[in-house]
């Protein structure tokens, strides 16, 4: 019987994040077919997860990038709609504009300014 193998916490898995789980989804490509591979955190390896083939009207090559961008572009943005969405919420919760709620506030600004 094969010895169980412990799993990292989630901490330490966030703490060692590889770079490229910036960009999750990738694509690879053949002749007439793409495949769309994630990478999936707790096994640290690519799978595939899509199949795209050319067919009339369809090329694979650009269906699958299409959908790998789009999702990656949703991950880059994720802690930015957070971020302003905390900020929101932190002004509508005071009387008045305090320097806390004042400052999140900017930052998302100048953060959603600079995408």
């Amino acid at each position: 019987m094969p010895a169980a193998t412990a799993r990292k916490p989630k901490r330490e898995i966030a703490k060692n994040r590889p770079l490229f789980t910036v960009a999750p989804w990738s694509t690879k490509h053949e002749a007439t077919r793409s495949t769309i591979e994630a990478y999936v955190e707790i096994t640290g390896d690519w799978e595939t997860i899509a199949e795209v083939n050319d067919d009339a009207g369809i090329d694979a090559e650009a269906t699958a990038n299409f959908i790998a961008r789009a999702v990656n572009e949703h991950e880059k943005q994720k802690e930015l709609i957070s971020q302003m969405a905390a900020a929101l919420e932190l002004c509508l919760e005071c009387k008045g504009m305090t320097w806390e709620a004042e400052h999140d506030a900017s930052i998302a600004l100048q953060r959603a300014k600079q995408s």
